[in-house]
């Protein structure tokens, strides 16, 4: 038996399920032992009939095999949750919740579903993954055959002509390389032109597909790689993927991947970053604004003005706020800034807490320690109101963004000075912080435990 996402002849249907047309008809004309029991189940306007399966029929196993080596490979929209492993209605009102921010929904079930569920709809449903014509197949052989002689015959009779384009109305004549309707990244082409390489999502992450163009087959090679750039290596042997901050070798002969070892650390300095981003947009305005006069505008009296509000802006959201509002000066048609926070390449780490937002002196004041966060599965001497003075030796200065001192730290030991100000000690510890996504995690199992006790009895 073979995987397959794909039945194009009787013998891949076999492969799937493990056996022959002879043991296939035997097994459907006898499915009175597939059905075993018959249970009647009361309902409001009459009763309904359903069938304990008997696992031990050979139509059992039959439909098993399907499902496992056939039916299991067919990728399925991250759009779809329903009847989906480990996916249940919560998981699809999550964006509705977010965006509507209501937590409460209608279920409501469909009169007799599976009984709606005909052999034309299964058909057109499958049309696309199965084709077990043989009649077919024999035919289609024969066109190939017959188009390939013709071709070979041709192109001893012809003689070689220089290539020229048509490129009038290109546009009308693009064709579709992808299988299925997908989140699409990047692609290459093979140095010979014969197979397109490229990314695509339908449930967990991207997958590598390979589609020859003069066989027109597509194939899955690799899953879950990752979204990212691909570029060929010298030998044009090997692809090697950028991707979430790490760059993966993949070998498109073997369909394996190993990660490439790297560590480029450099010191970044967001202040200074968005001082130039600032001067630059203004420089940019004074030079190409397509009126020379700037509508009246005092530009050089605006930029001394907004220059001042730069050492108290610690992020790129309120800095796009303060670029649009200087533009926003000239009254002209789209003009202003735009912010999208792309995934960093060393992501911030979290210390597991909840700080004090109204203390006003130099660190970082502790208001609550997170259950099962870095400071509460080791015995420290850190408490609610204790105040972290420095990470890794570097001061957290009052009114300072101190997440740069967090970046690519998450499951990596830092040293925190703490003080106590309930008894005047100062002390270091040493932790492990955690990633924004196991934060997450843990607040959603303390919003959990909270709900619990709101409801329990007394």
């Amino acid at each position: 038996m073979k995987n397959i996402w794909r039945i194009q002849s009787l013998s891949d249907l076999f492969d799937c399920i493990g056996c022959d047309k002879e043991s296939l008809e035997k097994a459907i004309k006898e499915n009175d032992e597939y059905y075993g029991i018959k249970i009647r189940i009361p309902k409001k306007n009459g009763h309904r009939i359903i069938y304990k399966v008997n696992k031990a029929s050979r139509l059992y196993d039959i439909q098993k095999n399907l499902c496992h080596y056939f039916l299991g490979n067919i990728m399925i929209s991250d759009n779809a949750f329903g009847f989906k492993k480990d996916c249940n209605y919560f998981d699809f009102l999550e964006e509705h919740k977010n965006f509507y921010g209501n937590s409460n929904y209608l279920r409501l079930d469909i009169s007799d579903f599976f009984g709606s569920i005909s052999k034309e709809l299964l058909e057109n449903v499958l049309n696309y993954y199965v084709d077990i014509s043989e009649d077919k197949e024999k035919e289609k052989d024969k066109q190939n055959d017959k188009k390939k002689d013709k071709k070979e015959k041709s192109e001893k009779d012809k003689e070689v002509t220089p290539l020229t384009f048509d490129l009038e109305n290109c546009r009308d004549r693009i064709i579709r390389l992808t299988v299925n309707s997908s989140h699409l990244g990047d692609a290459v082409l093979s140095p010979d032109g014969d197979k397109l390489y490229y990314q695509a999502s339908f449930e967990d992450g991207a997958d590598l597909w390979v589609h020859d163009l003069k066989e027109q087959k597509t194939e899955l090679l690799l899953k879950d790689i990752g979204y990212g750039s691909m570029t060929y290596n010298k030998e044009n042997k090997q692809l090697f993927l950028c991707s979430n901050g790490g760059i993966k070798k993949i070998d498109i002969e073997k369909n394996k991947t190993d990660n490439v070892s790297f560590e480029a650390r450099f010191n970044y300095r967001p202040y200074e970053e968005r001082e130039y981003i600032f001067n630059h947009v203004w420089q940019q305005v004074l030079d190409k604004f397509y009126v020379a006069d700037l509508h009246g505008t005092d530009w050089k009296f605006y930029r001394e003005s907004y220059a001042r509000f730069l050492p108290h802006i610690n992020n790129n959201y309120d800095f796009q706020e303060m670029l649009s509002e200087l533009l926003g000066e000239l009254n002209g048609s789209h003009t202003g800034a735009r912010y999208y926070a792309p995934g960093a390449t060393l992501s911030t780490a979290c210390l597991g807490v909840f700080f004090d937002n109204s203390y006003e002196g130099d660190g970082l004041k502790i208001q609550e320690i997170i259950a099962k966060g870095p400071f509460a599965v080791k015995k420290t001497d850190v408490t609610a109101g204790c105040i972290i003075e420095k990470i890794d030796g570097e001061p957290i200065l009052k009114d300072t963004d101190y997440y740069p001192m967090l970046e690519g730290k998450a499951g990596k030991n830092v040293q925190l000075s703490i003080y106590n100000p309930q008894n005047g000690k100062r002390f270091p510890v040493t932790i492990k912080p955690i990633s924004t996504g196991e934060q997450n995690e843990l607040l959603y199992k303390r919003w959990v435990k909270k709900n619990e006790k709101m409801v329990e009895l007394p």
